[in-house]
C-alpha cells in the first residue's frame, strides 16, 4: 500500500501508538519504508495471514478516509457558523 507523506506521522502516533494498536488489533506486521521528508509517498508492507492483512489494512483505510473526511467537516462547520453570524 503507498500513502501520502503527510497522513503517515498521524498514522504512527506519537511514539508509534496507533500503528502499534493496529499491529495488536489485527495481528499483522506492518513496516513503513523510506524516511521523513525523502519522499511524497510512503509505502507500507502487511504481512501475517490473509485475515490478519486484511485487517490491518481495513485499520490504515479507515485511518486515511477519518483524515481526508475531517477537513470537509470542519470547513462545513466553519461555513455554518459563519452563516448564523
Amino acid at each position: 500500500m503507498v500513502i501520502s507523506e503527510t497522513l503517515v506521522g498521524g498514522l504512527i502516533g506519537r511514539c508509534g501508538s496507533n500503528i502499534s494498536r493496529i499491529r495488536n488489533e489485527s495481528g499483522a506486521t506492518i513496516k513503513v519504508y523510506g524516511g521523513k521528508g525523502e519522499q511524497n509517498q510512503r509505502q507500507i508492507q502487511f504481512g501475517g495471514s490473509t485475515q490478519q492483512v486484511a485487517l490491518a489494512k481495513q485499520r490504515v483505510d479507515e485511518y486515511i478516509y477519518s483524515q481526508l473526511i475531517q477537513p470537509a467537516g470542519a470547513q462545513q462547520a466553519s461555513r455554518a457558523t459563519i452563516l448564523r453570524q
